[in-house]
């Protein structure tokens, strides 16, 4: 049986961490780090939402460029692993309970939204938590989602909507049990992000050194129409 995502990292947090930290991932080394960093200051923001930040990697890397980052996770064992290291707010609340968060946390605020390869649940879920997260932003306020390139071979089949079982074969580390997670079209990611209520959406591809294939992609939208 495959766990609920969230219990998948609840229960694999420390290797998880251990993954990151130790730089096991070779396509985060080779390009995907830095192209979600690159998109983040290229919007030039003030202040960023990380929306499953992990160990917190990423909110450490923004916050040593000055901006003010949030980091929430669901997933205890992350979030105490980034306290530590520091660098930036954090706060444990899953995404399913982000929109009650917010109601208790009025200090929330952010110019720029980032989940980077975060978004795994299903359309009802990840709409509501989408639609929570432009609350948060002002006009113009900028979301990046990094999520596997809508073209990128996953079990051999690539467009397709569907959903994925993975059990973390190819990991250095120990992981318990296995997983879902949904793989969406571009054209599927387009309407969800749309119906979220953003607006002026743009998906940037990410290949890495000596492959023309892209591995992922950063898609983006703004709140707010053009001006």
């Amino acid at each position: 049986m495959y766990d609920p995502i969230l219990n998948t990292w609840k229960k694999n947090a420390l290797p998880w961490a251990k993954t990151v930290e130790n730089g096991d991932l070779p396509s985060r080394q080779l390009g995907t780090d830095q192209a979600i960093c690159s998109a983040i200051e290229n919007a030039a923001p003030k202040a960023v939402l990380d929306m499953g930040c992990g160990e917190g990697w990423l909110c450490r890397a923004l916050a040593a460029k000055g901006y003010q980052v949030l980091g929430v996770d669901g997933a205890p064992g992350l979030i105490e692993r980034a306290k530590a290291k520091g660098g930036a707010r954090y706060v444990c609340t899953s995404f399913d309970a982000f929109p009650q968060y917010l109601k208790l946390d009025v200090g929330v605020q952010a110019d720029v939204a980032v989940f980077n390869f975060s978004l795994f649940d299903g359309d009802n879920p990840t709409l509501q938590l989408l639609q929570a997260v432009r609350t948060v932003l002002p006009p113009g306020g900028q979301l990046f989602i990094q999520t596997i390139h809508p073209g990128y071979p996953v079990d051999g089949e690539s467009g397709a909507d569907r959903w994925i079982t993975e059990n973390w074969s190819g990991m250095k580390e120990t992981f318990e049990g296995s997983y879902r997670w949904y793989f969406r079209s571009l054209e599927s990611w387009q309407a969800l992000i749309l119906k979220a209520g953003f607006h002026r959406f743009n998906a940037q591809p990410v290949a890495l050194p000596g492959q023309a294939q892209p591995i992922s992609a950063i898609l983006s939208a703004y709140v707010g129409e053009r001006p």
